[in-house]
C-alpha cells in the first residue's frame, strides 16, 4: 500500500468522532465544573477558618479607624463591599458584612452618615446575605438602609459604582478575577478613598500559562506588567521571588494611578508551607498607610516587635517582604537619613511613614533607643531620666534627637 494512502488529513484527525457525543461531553464537563465550584463555595461557608477571621478583623479594624477620622470631615461616608458572600458562616460565625454592622450599631454619627453597598452575584448567597442584614439590629438605626446588589462585578459595572469622597472599598473575590487596575483606580480616585483587595497567588500561578486567561491578567497587570510577571514565572516558577515580582508589578501599576501607598499582608495555606493569597491595602494618604501598618502589625510580629505582615499556620515569618526586617536595619535607615540633623521624634516617625517605610512607630523608637545607647544619637532628655515602660525608656513624640 502506498505510504500516502496511510496519511489522514490533519483536519480530520482534530475532529471528534461524534459531534453530538462531543458536545454532550462538553455540556457534562461544564455541569460538573459548576457543581464542583458550588461544592467549594458550600465547603467554604461551612465554618470560618482562622485566616478568614483575621482577614475580616483587619478590614473591620481599619474601617473603624478610618471612619473615626472621616466622619469629622464628610457629610456622607460609603462602605462598598464587592463579592460580599453570605454574611454568616453555617457555624454561626459572622463574616465581614455583619462585623461591619456590629461597628455601626453603637455609633450615632455613622448611623446618620454611612451608605452601605454589598455586591453578591450568586443568588443563593445574596438572598442569605439580605436576610442576615435585614435582621441585624443596626439596620433599623441606619438613616440609609444597606443595599444588596446582585450584579456581576465586571467592567460594565465599574463606572456605575457609588463612589464619592469618603469611600472605603473591600474587594474580596474567591480568586483574582474581578480585580482590575480600572477598578483599583476608581475606588481610590477621590479624596478619602482607600481600598483593601484580595489576590489569590494560587490562582495567579495556576492560570498564568493559560492564554485564555491573558485578558483578565492584562486588566490587572497591564500589558507590560503581564510580560514581567510571565518572565518571573519562567525564571522562578513560584515561591518568594515570583511573589515579590508580582507584588512589585502591582505596586508600580497602582503608583501610575497616583496611589502612593501599598501594603501586602501574606496568608498561608493550611496544608502546605506556601502562600495562599495576599490581602493588599492601597491608599493615596500616608496616614491611612500608618493606620493599616498598626492594624496588620497586630496579627504577626517577631521577638523585637517588628511586624511580619503575614499569617502563617507554620510560624515562619516575613515571607512577603523582599528583605528581613530588623532593628539594626531601621537604625541604619535613621543614621543615613538624619546624619548631622536635629529633629523631633514625631517628625521622624511621620517622615518615615510618608516615605513608605514599613516599620511602626514603636520600631522606630526602639531603634532610636538603641542608637542612643551606642552614642550615635543624643536625646534632649537622657535615657536615665526618662520613665520606663515595658522594660524600655519612653520616647515621646515631642522629644528631640540629634544625630552624630
Amino acid at each position: 500500500m502506498p505510504l500516502f494512502a496511510l496519511q489522514i488529513p490533519l483536519q480530520a484527525m482534530r475532529q471528534p468522532p461524534c459531534t453530538e457525543l462531543f458536545n454532550r461531553s462538553r455540556t457534562y464537563s461544564s455541569f460538573f465544573l459548576r457543581a464542583f465550584a458550588m461544592s467549594n463555595v458550600r465547603t467554604f461557608w461551612s465554618h470560618q477558618k482562622e485566616h478568614s477571621r483575621i482577614k475580616s478583623e483587619i478590614v473591620v479594624k481599619y474601617f473603624s479607624a478610618w471612619a473615626a477620622i472621616m466622619k469629622r470631615h464628610c457629610d456622607d461616608l460609603t462602605y462598598l463591599d464587592l463579592f460580599s458572600g453570605r454574611g454568616m458562616y453555617n457555624d454561626g460565625e459572622p463574616s465581614t458584612p455583619v462585623l461591619l454592622l456590629n461597628q455601626v450599631e453603637n455609633d450615632l454619627d455613622l448611623q446618620k452618615k454611612l451608605h452601605m453597598h454589598f455586591y453578591e452575584s450568586d443568588l443563593e448567597s445574596s438572598a442569605l446575605l439580605s436576610g442576615v442584614i435585614s435582621n441585624h439590629p443596626a439596620t433599623t438605626k441606619l438613616r440609609f438602609q444597606p443595599l444588596v446588589h446582585t450584579e456581576v462585578v465586571d467592567r460594565r459595572l465599574i463606572p456605575t459604582l457609588p463612589i464619592e469622597e469618603g469611600t472605603f472599598c473591600f474587594i474580596d473575590p474567591h480568586g483574582y478575577k474581578g480585580v482590575s487596575m480600572e477598578l483599583l483606580h476608581i475606588v481610590t480616585r477621590d479624596w478619602g478613598c482607600d481600598s483593601v483587595f484580595y489576590l489569590s497567588m494560587n490562582g495567579v500561578q495556576r492560570n498564568l500559562q493559560d492564554e485564555r486567561q491573558y485578558a483578565s491578567f492584562e486588566q490587572l497587570f497591564g500589558k507590560s506588567g503581564l510580560i514581567s510577571v510571565r518572565k518571573a514565572m519562567a525564571d522562578h516558577a513560584c515561591g518568594r521571588p515570583f511573589e515579590t515580582a508580582v507584588l512589585t508589578v502591582l505596586k508600580q501599576a497602582v503608583a501610575r494611578q497616583g496611589v502612593s501607598f501599598f501594603l501586602p499582608y501574606r496568608i498561608e495555606t493550611e496544608r502546605r508551607k506556601r502562600t495562599s493569597h495576599y490581602l493588599i491595602f492601597i491608599s493615596k494618604h500616608w496616614r491611612g498607610f500608618k493606620i493599616m501598618k498598626e492594624v496588620m502589625g497586630k496579627f504577626g510580629s517577631d521577638s523585637d516587635g517588628i511586624p511580619t505582615y503575614e499569617f502563617s499556620y507554620f510560624g515562619r515569618g516575613q515571607e512577603c517582604l523582599p528583605l528581613h526586617l530588623s532593628l539594626n536595619k531601621v537604625a541604619g535607615i535613621l543614621r543615613r537619613r538624619y546624619a548631622g540633623k536635629s529633629i523631633t521624634i514625631g517628625q521622624i516617625c511621620d517622615d518615615l511613614h510618608q516615605s513608605g517605610c514599613v516599620y511602626l512607630d514603636r520600631n522606630i523608637k526602639d531603634a532610636l533607643n538603641m542608637l542612643e545607647t551606642q552614642g550615635a544619637v543624643v536625646i534632649d532628655i537622657p535615657m536615665e531620666q526618662r520613665p520606663i515602660r515595658d522594660g524600655n525608656p519612653t520616647l515621646g513624640n515631642q522629644r528631640a534627637a540629634t544625630f552624630r
